[in-house]
């Protein structure tokens, strides 16, 4: 699978990279990859969360608030891919 990565400035001079992908289907993995998953997951949530605009009314922060969210729901579905598994 081909890594693609948006490149955009929160902040002049201030650069943040996230790569974007479909990821992996979490349905086929297993529970140690899951639980790895999730970790980087977490890693990606507080490098975004570290680079939050200052100001909530530009369009940098609609857009940083999208991947947030975006990246938000997907935790929520490993963790929920997670439960299933542990029974």
């Amino acid at each position: 699978m081909e890594k693609k990565y948006i490149e955009y400035e929160l902040v002049p001079g201030t650069k943040i990279v996230v790569q974007v992908d479909d990821g992996p289907c979490i349905d086929d993995m297993e529970l140690a990859e899951l639980e790895s998953y999730l970790a980087e997951l977490e890693d990606q949530l507080d490098v975004l969360e570290a680079e939050e605009p200052d100001d909530d009314e530009c369009d940098e922060y609609d857009e940083w608030e999208e991947q947030r969210d975006e990246l938000e729901d997907l935790i929520d579905e490993v963790e929920e891919r997670i439960d299933e598994l542990r029974g």
